[in-house]
C-alpha cells in the first residue's frame, strides 16, 4: 500500500477529532458525544462510572454514549474492558510488540512532512485486529502530517480499510496469482484480497488429495 499524504495532508483535521480503542475498526469521531438522556433514568451513568474507575486518564467516559451499530462492536468493547481490568497485563515486562511501539515512537521524533516511511509487515507481533487497528491510527496521523507511506502487510483489514477510503492517490499492489494456481513474481495493481493463498502452498507440499465424503484418510467411514 502507497499512500502519498501529499493531497491528503490539504484537508484540515478538527482538533475535536479523535480515535477510539473501544471501536472496532478504531473508527474518528467527530465532537464529544453528550450524555444521553435516558442515562440517568436507567442509572447507567452510575454503572459507567464504575466501570471506568480508576482509568480517568484514558477519559474514556464520552466513548459510552455514542452508540454501537451491531454485535460485534460490543462484544470488543467488551474485551478491552476486561484487558483493562487485567492487572496482569499492566504488570508484563516489555515484548516484541512494546518494543516496535517504542520503535516507532523513536522515528516519529525524526520525521517530518514529505518525509517516507517504510512498514514491512509492521505491528504484526499482536492480533489482527489489533495490531490493523493500531496501524491504520499510525498511518492515518502521519498521512495528516504530509508523511508519505509504503507498507507491506498481510493483515487484510487494515490494507481493505484504507482502500474503501477510496483516497485518489493511494495505490494498492499485491503478486499476481493467476487463475490455473501459477505465481508469476509480478506486483499488479488491485483491490486487496483476504487470502494469501496459503492452500495452494499447503496442497503442493503436503499433496494433499481431495477424499470423497463419508471417508476417512481414503477409508469407508463404518457407522
Amino acid at each position: 500500500m502507497n499512500e502519498d499524504a501529499h493531497d491528503i495532508g490539504e484537508t484540515d483535521v478538527s482538533p475535536e477529532t479523535f480515535h477510539s480503542i473501544l471501536f472496532p475498526n478504531g473508527c474518528a469521531r467527530t465532537g464529544t458525544p453528550e450524555e444521553p438522556a435516558f442515562f440517568s433514568d436507567l442509572n447507567l451513568d452510575q454503572v459507567v462510572g464504575a466501570i471506568t474507575a480508576g482509568h480517568e486518564e484514558y477519559n474514556l467516559t464520552p466513548f459510552f454514549h455514542a452508540p454501537l451499530q451491531d454485535v460485534d462492536a460490543i462484544i470488543f468493547r467488551h474485551e478491552v474492558m476486561q484487558d483493562l481490568e487485567d492487572t496482569r497485563l499492566f504488570g508484563m515486562e516489555s515484548g516484541k510488540f512494546d518494543e516496535e511501539l517504542s520503535r516507532m515512537s523513536d522515528i516519529v521524533d525524526h520525521i517530518g512532512p514529505h518525509s517516507v516511511v517504510l512498514f514491512n509487515e509492521s505491528f504484526a507481533a499482536t492480533n489482527e485486529r489489533e495490531g490493523s487497528l493500531i496501524a491504520s491510527q499510525v498511518m492515518s496521523a502521519l498521512l495528516e502530517k504530509k508523511v508519505r507511506v509504503f507498507s507491506v502487510t498481510h493483515m487484510h483489514e487494515l490494507a481493505h480499510g484504507f482502500y474503501e477510503r477510496n483516497v485518489g492517490n493511494a495505490l494498492f499492489l499485491r503478486a499476481e496469482r493467476r487463475a490455473d494456481g501459477v505465481r508469476t513474481f509480478k506486483m499488479l495493481e488491485g483491490e486487496p484480497l483476504p487470502t494469501s493463498f496459503g492452500e495452494d502452498l499447503y496442497q503442493r507440499i503436503f499433496s494433499v488429495k481431495a477424499v470423497p465424503p463419508g471417508t476417512a484418510d481414503g477409508r469407508r467411514m463404518r457407522g
